[in-house]
């Protein structure tokens, strides 16, 4: 069979990380699968797409997707896209010999109004809400939110971008949702876009060759980072300006527990962007700033004794995954996707949401916890490598060609 993949990028994010990452591990079981992608900026061979005007091309669509919305001064992390411009991916699909195509994060490189001219089936590897919502990729728990009920203009490209998903998804004729997350797989099954659809969950999985334990000691000789003292590390990408992150409740727990931390020599260890240190109690922090490399980050969880992940929504972090695949626990809120990955009390902790008090209670007893290195390390092996994922993507590939999509 031959599997035709769908992404804006094949470097940018997470999502497109991911997207990559799957295709990989389904060539690497025999699968011809390839990728098209709006801006290609890496050099896989099995990965195509436009060049020169094709390229400012697909970054004018990108632009138009959101453009209302910048005109319209909502926050940076309230993402919002219109699904009206892109390429003609059903030509691209066919000319391609598709048997079938997987649509990652495709705002601005495929038209929702053209979902229904794809003449092979369809999965959407969903990374985010929005193929459920109007134009939002998150929104908290409301399902008439996701048509847009309010006046603002915003809201009302909203409600017009649902109802066109609407009358697309109503005249496709294959199209399966495969959430990385069962969290995101029962929103799909709840939403209104989306009855009668099947709805499934493979978690994406992580790089089990490149995230691997390394010593403590000498992860934080090669970071520069103190030997003894007890090391809590989180990403503070997006920082305060993202609210879905949870930055703020980070805050707080460390604030509840900022007496009892310091009394055991505790510092902070961050990483991922620009972070305002005037916002965090006074406690010694490592700030190692943005870091790209694979290698470098997996020394950075294997020198912290815990991964703080404080997201108010999550689908299936990547943080989550490669923390425990090096061998660390994570404390993360019982949302999301959260449960999937993190066993409470053997791999990790779940708090109820948002408690920021139980947070801080629960940083300080993670540092006289019994090493957990080895079920974090069992929790990826049994369920989210690469092969692992591929297997299962594989078995969905097949269903579906088999007439069950």
């Amino acid at each position: 069979m031959r599997i035709l993949h769908f992404s804006k990028y094949d470097r940018k994010g997470g999502a497109a990380i991911a997207a990559i990452d799957s295709v990989r591990s389904q060539r690497a079981l025999g699968v011809d699968a390839r990728m098209f992608v709006g801006m290609k900026t890496g050099d896989l061979d099995f990965v195509g797409g436009p060049s020169g005007l094709g390229r400012l091309r697909s970054w004018a669509n990108f632009a138009v997707e959101r453009l209302p919305f910048r005109l319209a001064r909502l926050p940076r992390h309230d993402v919002r896209s219109l699904g009206l411009a892109g390429i003609d991916a059903p030509r691209i699909a066919a000319e391609a010999g598709a048997d079938l195509v997987v649509l990652h994060n495709v705002d601005g490189l495929v038209r929702i109004v053209d979902l229904p001219r794809f003449a092979c089936p369809l999965i959407w590897r969903t990374h985010d809400m929005w193929a459920m919502c109007g134009t939002e990729h998150y929104v908290a728990d409301s399902a008439p939110y996701r048509a847009g009920s309010g006046a603002p203009i915003p809201d009302r490209l909203s409600r017009w971008a649902f109802a066109r998903k609407a009358r697309a998804y109503a005249a496709t004729r294959s199209l399966t949702v495969c959430a990385p997350s069962r969290w995101l797989r029962d929103e799909f099954a709840a939403s209104a876009l989306f009855q009668g659809r099947t709805a499934v969950a493979i978690a994406n999985g992580v790089d089990s060759d490149t995230f691997r334990p390394e010593s403590r000691i000498e992860a934080r000789r090669a970071l520069g980072l103190p030997e003894d003292a007890p090391l809590l590390l989180f990403g503070c990408s997006g920082g305060p300006a993202d609210p879905r992150k949870g930055f703020d409740l980070l805050v707080e727990g460390l604030r509840y527990a900022a007496s009892d931390l310091a009394a055991r020599g505790a510092e902070l260890l961050v990483f991922g962007g620009e972070l305002d240190r005037a916002l965090l109690p006074p406690l010694p922090t490592h700030d190692l700033g943005r870091i790209d490399d694979r290698a470098r980050l997996r020394l950075l969880y294997s020198a912290a004794h815990v991964t703080i992940v404080p997201s108010r929504l999550e689908n299936l972090s990547l943080t989550v995954l490669e923390s425990l695949a090096c061998g660390t626990p994570v404390v993360a809120f019982a949302i999301g996707g959260m449960p999937d990955m993190i066993r409470h009390g053997d791999n990790g902790w779940l708090i109820p949401p948002f408690d920021t008090e139980a947070l801080g209670r629960q940083l300080v007893a993670a540092l006289d916890r019994p090493d957990m290195g080895e079920a974090c390390r069992a929790t990826i092996l049994e369920g989210f490598t690469h092969e692992v994922e591929g297997n299962a993507m594989i078995a969905l590939f097949e269903a579906v060609l088999g007439g069950s999509g």
